[in-house]
């Protein structure tokens, strides 16, 4: 959990591209070919606010890739999702 350097992200409607890349400790993620996060592990984080936020703590080095859901009458729909391994 680290805050966005911008919020590149399209119109409702339109589809958003995001590449994530977890190469040690460091998560680099691009929204619409922009970089908008570059976190090194350790570094400061925003205090859980609330309840539903998840937890802060090391990111696990293996695991599943997991989705954002919303409510109802929100929606959210994937295009593809794959893991590619360098």
């Amino acid at each position: 959990m680290s805050r966005a350097s911008k919020q590149p992200q399209k119109p409702p409607g339109e589809w958003n591209t995001m590449e994530i890349d977890l190469d040690g400790d460091r998560t680099v993620v691009h929204l619409n070919g922009e970089k908008v996060n570059d976190y090194l592990e350790g570094s400061k984080v925003p205090v859980r606010a609330h309840d539903y936020e998840p937890v802060r703590g090391p990111r696990p080095r293996k695991g599943y890739i997991g989705v954002q859901n919303h409510h109802k009458p929100q929606t959210v729909h994937y295009k593809e999702i794959s893991d590619v391994q360098h």
